[in-house]
Formats: structure tokens, sequence, C-alpha cells
């Protein structure tokens, strides 16, 4: 009897970052048509960031939905990790159509991973300058009345998943 074994490696590319980035860009245009925000001038912009957060491995978590009073209302929730075996590459889309949002704002908050953190200032600030988005120091909003989903899609390519779930109210 006899055993084989085999090495499988991957690279990550912008390609790979465009994909993925290309799916939260879609989920943030239906969000845009369903509920009026964000901007859709804005949503290439957002996208332009994404692929360069993804590119360089310092994004760990992105979100963006609609608050009130600092809780969230309606929110989608992406979390991005090595892939493994995962290989699941969903279709974006299917956001909440029918939620009241009257008195709420757009939010749209980034969490960064210990690759960005592990940059000085200035490198850090020279990244930032990469892509059209400026972000100011923040903390995103608490749980509203509602509950999180569990996963509702999973996007993958080059390695990397990204993982959607959803906060809703009651």
């Amino acid at each position: 009897m006899s055993t084989y074994t085999y090495t499988q490696s991957s690279t990550f590319t912008v390609t790979h970052a465009k994909h993925l980035a290309s799916k939260i860009a879609a989920d943030l245009n239906a969000c845009s048509r369903l509920h009026g925000q964000p901007a859709i001038s804005s949503v290439k912009s957002y996208n332009e960031e994404l692929i360069e957060l993804l590119r360089n491995g310092y994004l760990s978590r992105y979100e963006f939905g609609f608050k009130c009073d600092d809780k969230r209302v309606l929110s989608w929730s992406y979390d991005i990790t090595p892939a493994g075996n995962i290989e699941t590459d969903d279709r974006a889309g299917k956001m909440s159509a029918y939620v009241d949002l009257s008195g709420t704002t757009f939010f749209n908050y980034v969490w960064y991973s210990g690759k960005y953190h592990g940059m000085n200032s200035d490198q850090q600030a020279t990244f930032k300058g990469t892509h059209p988005i400026n972000r100011t120091p923040g903390d995103p909003p608490a749980d509203g009345v509602g509950y999180w989903t569990g996963t509702e899609k999973n996007y993958s390519a080059g390695g990397t998943e990204v993982s959607r779930r959803s906060f809703r109210s009651y």
C-alpha cells in the first residue's frame, strides 16, 4: 500500500482582492437601491478602498448599515479570514428590503488587521493616501433591539474568505 501527499499553495493577488471587494460593493449597491444610502457615487470609492485593504491584508472586518441613537437598526458585517479548504463563492445580494429606516443614518466602519496595526503611523498615513476614503477614528454602533443572523453568504478567492452576516431589528 502506498501513501501519497501533495502540497497546494495559493498567492493572494490584486485580482482576488478585486473579486472579493466586488461582492461587498454589489451589496453596497443593493443597499443604495433598496434604502437610498450610500450614495451610488460613494460605492466606487468604497470599492477602491476595499481592494487596497484586501490586497494588502489590512482588513479584518467591514460593516455598513443604518443606526439610530448610535444603535444598529440594520447592518451587514463581513469577517475576513484565511479560507483554508473553504472554496464557497456565493452570489452577492439578498439584502433585507422591508425595514423601517425612518430616523436612521447610514454608517460604514472598518476594523483593521494586526498587519495594519503593526505599521507605524507614517506607514499607515501613506497607505490611507492610496485610496479615496478618508476615515476618522470612532466606535461602531452598539446593537439595537434586534438580532444577528448566522452566516448568510460566503465569498472566497485566493485563500481568503469573506463571511457575511446581518443585524436586523425586531
